[in-house]
């Protein structure tokens, strides 16, 4: 999967270090943008902001943010699809079942 997210970008903005990894921080900035969304659906948003700020300053994920591989990929697809069962729960919603995976 990996392969299919850096292609276009390779397409669009050339091949290079710069692009894989400005897509790799990209991701990473979803992530914490999800933790968020994630911890203000569980607790309230003192706590998101909280969690927010500690998943921002993680060592393992600033380095997963500047190398090329899946694992802030797996890691973003992995919070996804929490944060979609948890709003399919909460709203009684098969859509987000669906889309949980």
């Amino acid at each position: 999967m990996l392969q299919l997210l850096l292609a276009p970008v390779y397409k669009l903005a050339g091949l290079g270090l710069i692009q894989g990894r400005a897509l790799m921080a990209f991701f990473g900035l979803l992530t914490v943008i999800l933790t968020f969304y994630t911890a203000r659906l569980l607790f309230n948003h003192s706590i998101a902001l909280l969690a927010t700020g500690f998943i921002a300053v993680e060592n393992l994920l600033f380095l997963a943010s500047r190398t090329i591989r899946a694992e802030i990929v797996v890691t973003f697809f992995t919070l996804l699809a929490v944060y979609l069962f948890l709003l399919a729960v909460k709203r009684k919603s098969n859509l987000f079942f669906l889309l949980s995976g």
